[in-house]
């Protein structure tokens, strides 16, 4: 073999290299922005799951440790999946569900503190009433009035 066959087959062999490195990486490009969309799609899915669990749990006083375990992840990726998807935390939706229904319960019903209290899962009424007197900066009978005179 002559000096030119060896050069052009060196060309030859660097220039396929060239490709097959320039076909991985985009293979490899293409592998992960699929791989992200599934990681998305996840994500996605593990919070709609949470707040649909959070609209279905009839007991509304549950901690961020409760939904994580419900959806068989850890606590700080629950609130990771919750701030990417909506900006908030874990535990500010859990915050938002709980006095929504709270709110709910003593503008609808009839039902005595102590049921909606028992209701929702909180310990006893006296905590029960603490909760709603710091958010909502009144007693829950205060609060039902309040609302009854509108």
């Amino acid at each position: 073999m002559g000096a030119d066959a060896i050069e052009v087959k060196y060309k030859t062999d660097i220039l396929k290299g060239l490709i097959s490195m320039v076909l991985i990486g985009f293979c490899y490009g293409v592998y992960k922005q699929f791989d992200v969309n599934t990681e998305t799609k996840q994500n996605v899915s593990l919070f709609n799951r949470f707040l649909e669990l959070q609209q279905t749990t009839t007991a509304k006083h549950h901690t961020i440790d409760y939904y994580a375990e419900q959806l068989c992840i850890s606590a700080k990726y629950l609130t990771i999946i919750c701030k990417k998807n909506s900006g908030k935390t874990a535990n500010e939706w859990i915050q938002e569900y709980k006095l929504s229904a709270i709110t709910n319960y003593l503008r609808t019903t009839d039902m005595s503190v102590k049921e909606i209290s028992n209701l929702l899962g909180f310990p006893n009424t006296s905590f029960f009433g603490k909760y709603v007197r710091d958010r909502l900066g009144c007693t829950p009978l205060e609060y039902r009035r309040q609302q009854k005179e509108r």
